[in-house]
C-alpha cells in the first residue's frame, strides 16, 4: 500500500511549485483531486491511484533521476545565478533542468570534484543533513608545510565555522611538495566553505580542493566537466 501524502507536498514533490505557493493554489481552488476540488488544505492522497489537476492539467512528479558530476572551477552550484555567471547546469542536458533536478550540498566557486545532482528530495535529505553524517573527502593542497600541531587543531573539534564548532576532521595520505603541503581531509558537515574556513585557522590557506568522495561514492576517473547517471544500485550504496 502506498503511503498518502498531503496534496501539497505532493504537487512541489512534482517540481510545479514549493509548499507554500501550492497552498495559495489551493486556497484559489484552482487544485483538484480525481475532479473534484480540494476543500482542505491537509488533504491527503495516493500518489498511486489519485489524479491530481491544477486548472484543469493534470501534473505527475518527474522520474527520478540521480546524477554524479565532476564540477569544474569556475561553475557556481545552483540552478541559477543572478550574476549571470555559469551554473553547474550549463554542463547537463536541458531535460535535467525540466526534471527539476538540482544539486545536493555545496561546492564553491573554486573548488572543483564530485557533485551529486538529483530531483530525489529524499535522497538529498540524507546525503546534505548533518544528521546522517554522511562523509564528505577532499583532496587538498595548502600553502607551506603543515605540522603536526596545526593537522591536530584540524582534528581536534575545536575549530568554529558558521558560530559553530564543526566535528573533527580525519587527515590521511600527508605528503609534502616544495612549500605545499598535500592531504586527504574527510568531514561530516557541509557548511560553506567549510574547509577552507578549517584550514585559514590553523593559519594556512587553500591553493587547490577537489571533494574525491561522497559516502561510498567515488569520483574515481570521470573527467572533468563530465557526468554519470547513477543506477538504483549506486543509490542505494552512496551512504
Amino acid at each position: 500500500m502506498a503511503t498518502k501524502i498531503r496534496i501539497q507536498k505532493y504537487i512541489a514533490n512534482c517540481g510545479y511549485c514549493a509548499r507554500r505557493h501550492a497552498e495559495l493554489l489551493i486556497e484559489a481552488k484552482l487544485v483538484s483531486i480525481n475532479g473534484r476540488p480540494v476543500k482542505e488544505m491537509g488533504q491527503k492522497i495516493d500518489p498511486e491511484k489519485d489524479e491530481v489537476s491544477i486548472n484543469g492539467d493534470i501534473i505527475v512528479p518527474p522520474k527520478n533521476v540521480t546524477i554524479m558530476l565532476h564540477k569544474p572551477t569556475k561553475f557556481i552550484t545552483s540552478t541559477n545565478d543572478t550574476h549571470d555567471r555559469l551554473t553547474v547546469m550549463d554542463l547537463v542536458p536541458k531535460q535535467f533542468y525540466i526534471d527539476a533536478v538540482f544539486p545536493v550540498g555545496r561546492l564553491d566557486y573554486e573548488t572543483e570534484g564530485l557533485l551529486i545532482m538529483t530531483n530525489n528530495g529524499d535522497l538529498s535529505h540524507q546525503l546534505a543533513h548533518p544528521s546522517f553524517e554522511c562523509e564528505k573527502e577532499y583532496f587538498v593542497e595548502a600553502e607551506g608545510k603543515l605540522s603536526d600541531k596545526q593537522f591536530n587543531r584540524l582534528c581536534s573539534g575545536t575549530i568554529v565555522v558558521e558560530k559553530s564548532i564543526v566535528k573533527p576532521a580525519q587527515i590521511h595520505e600527508i605528503e609534502f611538495k616544495n612549500n605545499t603541503t598535500v592531504f586527504n581531509m574527510i568531514i561530516h558537515e557541509g557548511k560553506k566553505r567549510q574547509i577552507r574556513k578549517m584550514v585559514e585557522a590553523i593559519s594556512s590557506k587553500v591553493c587547490y580542493l577537489r571533494r574525491v568522495r561522497m559516502g561510498n561514492m567515488e569520483l574515481g576517473d570521470l573527467p572533468k566537466g563530465k557526468y554519470k547517471i547513477l543506477s538504483e544500485t549506486d543509490i542505494k550504496n552512496i551512504i
